[in-house]
């Protein structure tokens, strides 16, 4: 039941990052109006609006946290490849 999960799961949560990404980066102009702050400002809470590129933040910490779960799956016995993953993983 939970590779199921998983599988249905996980490309749903993909997918509405990209899509929501999409939005932001079009309503790009309507950031700093308080009518949108108050709809859809839960999403930047704790990020800088100055610049697009507050929008990877979201992407980057998705796709850190999936190869993090891949090497602690599949690399069970290789204690210096999950060491270095963390380490790369943490500084990214």
């Amino acid at each position: 039941m939970n590779n199921i999960f998983t599988v249905v799961l996980g490309p749903v949560v993909g997918i509405m990052l990209i899509v929501l990404m999409v939005f932001y980066w079009k309503a790009y102009e309507r950031w700093g109006e308080p009518d949108f702050d108050e709809k859809y400002g839960a999403f930047f809470d704790g990020l800088r609006r100055d610049t697009k590129w507050a929008l990877f933040y979201h992407l980057i910490f998705l796709f850190r946290r999936l190869a993090f779960s891949i090497v602690a799956i599949f690399a069970l016995e290789y204690f210096f490849v999950k060491v270095w993953c963390l380490f790369i993983f943490s500084t990214l």
